[in-house]
């Protein structure tokens, strides 16, 4: 539980960035290892510190998806198990991702 209440604390800080540039913008913008430009801390790749990584992909000037992937090497232990699992949380507040992580 407490792993997975880090990728939603964190994707909810996304979602929330996102609607502010979407407000200034009108439109939303990608947030990977490339594209970091929401004020958000959140790990673009695995480090000691965080059990997931992120990313936000804009499907569309309307739409987003922020994604939470757990580390299965090089993040905070322990590490998420071989098979891996993510979290997403898009614009219209919806939760998905793996079945029973989320």
């Amino acid at each position: 539980k407490g792993r997975t209440a880090e990728a939603k604390a964190i994707l909810g800080s996304l979602r929330t960035a996102e609607e502010a540039y979407n407000l200034e913008h009108q439109t939303y913008i990608a947030y990977s290892a490339t594209a970091t430009n929401l004020p958000v801390e959140a790990p673009t790749a695995c480090d000691t510190a965080h059990f997931f990584s992120y990313a936000c992909s804009s499907g569309s000037a309307t739409t987003f998806t922020c994604t939470a992937t757990r580390c299965t090497a090089g993040g905070k232990s322990p590490q998420g198990p071989a098979a891996g699992y993510n979290i997403t949380l898009d614009q219209a507040g919806a939760w998905g991702g793996t079945a029973g992580y989320y």
